[in-house]
Formats: C-alpha cells, structure tokens, sequence
C-alpha cells in the first residue's frame, strides 16, 4: 500500500510539472513569439522580394533582353507559374 501510495504521489508530482511547463511555455509564446511574427513575416517578405529580384536580374542578363522589357516579360512569367500553382495546391 504504501509503495501505491508512493507511485501515486511521484505521478501527479511529474502532471504538475508538466502542466507547470505548459503554462510557462505558453507564456513564453505570448510574450516573446507572438509579438514578433508580423515582423518576422515583413522581414521574410522583404528578402523574398530581394531575392526575386536578383533573380529577374540575372536572367535578364543572361538572355541579354532590353532590361525593362525583359523584366515587364518575367514579372508576368513569375506571375503566370505563382497563379498555377496556388491553383493547383490551394
């Protein structure tokens, strides 16, 4: 009986501190996480919005186009593909 009793006290010992660890974490997201993620979500806009640049810059480099025409011609290209494949995913 009293090992019973033993196993039963050591159980919910370890339930508190997991609900213990739940909450804090929870607090953790709310006061930290939370509170970043439209910046975060800015910043990785801004870098994908370089980043597609950059590429529209090489490839009309490498297909020696006139560079406003060529990058009228790829910016509907990306647009076309990025159109497709959010129809078909979501």
């Amino acid at each position: 009986m009293k090992v019973l009793k033993l196993v039963h006290s050591v159980h919910d010992d370890l339930a508190t501190a997991a609900w213990a660890s739940v909450f804090a974490f929870v607090i953790f997201l709310m006061a930290f996480v939370i509170p970043n993620l439209p910046k975060a979500a800015l910043e990785a806009q801004r870098l994908r919005a370089q980043q597609i640049a950059e590429e529209n810059e090489q490839l009309c480099q490498n297909l020696q186009l006139e560079h406003h025409r060529c990058l009228i011609e790829v910016g509907d290209f990306r647009h076309r593909v990025e159109s497709r494949f959010a129809e078909h995913f979501f």
